[in-house]
């Protein structure tokens, strides 16, 4: 555990999160939200990872049992029918290795339960960081 983590930045990760899984990706709607987090939202999707979405079904918080029976959730999964993109939400640091490893993970369920190719992605929603996993 990490016990440096601010309180406040945990808490406002969290509501990022919660967010972004009601937000109409297709057409954003930044009423009643904060300045700070209109422009975390506005950088996600004007970013390289979501500058396409317009053209994806979009599934927020995607669960999933996997082939082990283990019940998961991808931040956002993004099926553009012949490919799908695994995005996975951070509040900041996206190089933990560990969270690259959870990705690939992510990518091999979405492949087998849509029967084609995945791309995944780590993004940080607090400074619009990401890398392609």
């Amino acid at each position: 555990l990490n016990f440096d983590v601010d309180p406040d930045a945990l808490r406002h990760g969290t509501y990022l999160h919660e967010v972004m899984e009601g937000f109409n990706c297709k057409k954003p709607s930044f009423e009643g939200l904060g300045a700070k987090t209109k422009r975390e939202i506005a950088s996600f999707l004007s970013s390289p990872v979501a500058e396409d979405i317009g053209k994806a079904e979009i599934y927020p918080e995607y669960a999933f049992v996997d082939e082990d029976g283990k019940e998961g959730s991808i931040d956002l999964l993004l099926d553009f029918g012949d490919h799908l993109r695994v995005i996975d939400y951070k509040s900041s640091d996206i190089d933990d290795p560990d969270y690259a490893k959870q990705v690939r993970g992510y990518m091999g369920v979405a492949s087998r339960i849509f029967g084609c190719p995945s791309e995944g992605f780590l993004y940080s929603l607090n400074n619009g960081a990401w890398r392609k996993v």
